[in-house]
Order: structure tokens, then sequence, then C-alpha cells
């Protein structure tokens, strides 16, 4: 039996040492307040005029590859502005109704970025199942 405990103890603590020096490892960026500055692009795209704000985020996705959590879409008649969110990027997103020109800005944070984001990684009901993953 102490075989087994000692076997299984060290099989768990092995696979818990990636998350826990992960984890350390951002702690210690933010205690220190390393700069973060992230890499900013901003890009205009044309879409339909007066499409629906769900049907807009299926097609950044699917055809431009964003990824990652939908904010709050604040709808109104000239438009409406989201943000898809993940660790380490962030794209915020204004649509113009009538025009169907869209403004994205894109601020990617890089690899000490995608670990700030992490430590604040709490639950789990995110989209993704590696958000989830991280957050069991």
């Amino acid at each position: 039996m102490y075989r087994i405990l000692r076997n299984t103890h060290l099989i768990l603590g092995m696979a818990a040492l990636f998350f826990v020096l992960t984890y350390a490892v951002s702690a210690v960026q933010m205690a220190h307040q390393f700069r973060l500055t992230p890499e900013i692009r901003e890009m205009d795209l044309s879409f339909a005029p007066g499409m629906e704000a769900r049907a807009l985020v299926a097609r950044l996705m699917d055809e431009r590859g964003f990824a990652g959590e939908l904010g709050n879409i604040q709808s109104n008649p000239a438009g409406f502005p989201f943000a898809i969110t993940r660790p380490g990027a962030n794209y915020n997103v204004i649509y113009e109704r009538a025009t169907g020109r869209t403004h994205v800005r894109e601020a990617a944070a890089g690899f000490m970025g995608v670990l700030n984001r992490l430590h604040h990684l709490n639950g789990l009901g995110h989209a993704s199942a590696g958000m989830n993953v991280w957050g069991w």
C-alpha cells in the first residue's frame, strides 16, 4: 500500500509542477510590476451593412481566427462595440450598421501577458476548454 501511495503522490506532484511554476512566475511578474507593453495592431474590415452582432462575431471567429470569450455587446442604432478576450490578447471591435465598416484593435501581450491573464482566470464557465482545464 505504501508503494502505491508513494507512486501516486509522485505522479500527481510531477503533473502539478508545471501549473504551480506557471502560477508562481505570473505572481512574481505582478508583485514586482514588470511592465507588459502590448503590441497594438489596428485594422479596418468591411462586412455587409446591417449585420446582427452574433453573425459578425461568428464571421470574425471563423474567417479571421479571432478566439476567446465574447464580452458584452452594447447595441445602439449606429452599431455596436464589443470585445473578444483570451489570455494574451484582446480584440476591441466597433461595427457601424450603416456602412458595414468594422474597426478592430488588437492588443497582444505575449507570453508574460498570457501568464498574467491565467493568474487571474477563475471559474469553469469559459468558452474555451483549455481555460476550463486551467480553472481546474
